[in-house]
């Protein structure tokens, strides 16, 4: 299993693109023994709270900063992949991650730059690029 690779919900995982199974995210590997799948489709303008919500709605988890940090050193890699399977490629976004700051603020990390940031929860500009266990 290496970044880039295809994680169906068959519990399979491959490096080519399949369109009849379905697609349960793009892995991501961390430090070659942990791993994740991003999910493909992007969550657009959320506050963090929402951004959690919709994330569990579809079986997700809002990334931390470690995954939002992966996601954006493996952003050439992730983005052939998304490409590949018909989704649109980690842009400059800005997204929520699920690590907080404090009661009322939480880290959004940029996907422009790896930049990081604490900022309110509440404002509805941002994104979130869900991840789900492997």
């Amino acid at each position: 299993m290496k970044t880039g690779d295809f994680a169906y919900f068959d519990g399979t995982i491959s490096t080519e693109f399949d369109k009849n199974k379905k697609l349960k995210g793009i892995v991501v590997v961390i430090f070659d023994h942990n791993a994740f799948a991003m999910h493909p489709e992007l969550i657009e303008d959320v506050d963090w709270y929402d951004g959690k919500k919709e994330c569990e709605e579809i079986f997700a988890e809002m990334p931390n900063l470690r995954q939002c940090q992966a996601i954006y050193d493996n952003k050439e890699v992730l983005n052939k992949s998304l490409t590949a399977a018909g989704f649109a490629p980690i842009d400059d976004e800005i997204v929520w991650s699920s690590t907080e700051y404090s009661n009322t603020n939480a880290w959004r990390f940029y996907m422009s730059n790896g930049n990081r940031d604490g900022y309110y929860k509440n404002n509805l500009n941002f994104y979130v690029r869900p991840v789900i266990a492997l």
